[in-house]
């Protein structure tokens, strides 16, 4: 799940460059196995456990929009995030169905800084200027995230999204109405 808000700045009739916040966004991994984590009575409980880890991020895309047709568009740039937090989760389920469940901090075992390459496609309802749009986008990392020795860690994700505009018409568009 991520929110967040966006802007276009109009650079020709169908040409935008688009950037805005994504406030909060999560990536991670679940159903990895558990590790020891040097407390003997955490490692024997916890051994056969099941773990997810999941960092939030705040993320800058930095996008060329192409749109054809006034309602397809294209896009395609770079995205740059600062780490915000970094979990990891582990889940156990005894033979009695009895859950536990334990959250490490893990923040000091990743980079703060991210970047990445961003691309998508999308499209809009409406041909105006503003108009609820819905699209796909892929971001690949380009640098190791983790900290640790002997382990690269690279973040990628495909973002489903809803854009719902928000604000004010341009001129042109009230002077229509």
């Amino acid at each position: 799940f991520n929110l967040g808000f966006y802007f276009l700045i109009n650079m020709r009739e169908t040409s935008y460059l688009s950037t805005g916040v994504l406030i909060k966004s999560n990536v991670g991994a679940r159903g990895m196995s558990s590790y020891p984590i040097g407390d003997p009575e955490f490692d024997d409980v916890f051994a056969d456990a099941e773990m997810s880890k999941k960092l939030s991020y705040f993320y800058v895309p930095i996008l060329w929009h192409q749109r054809f047709n006034n309602r397809f568009y294209l896009e395609g740039g770079l995205q740059v995030g600062l780490r915000s937090k970094a979990y990891d989760y582990f889940h156990l389920e005894d033979d009695n169905k009895d859950e536990i469940d334990y959250k490490t901090d893990v923040g000091d075992d990743y980079t703060r800084f991210v970047l990445g390459l961003l691309g998508g496609m999308g499209y809009k309802f409406r041909k105006q200027t503003k108009s609820v749009a819905i699209g796909v986008n892929y971001y690949y990392g380009l640098l190791n995230v983790s900290k640790l020795p002997d382990m690269t860690i690279k973040n990628s994700s495909i973002y489903l999204y809803v854009r719902i505009p928000i604000g004010t018409q341009p001129k042109e568009e009230k002077a229509k109405k």
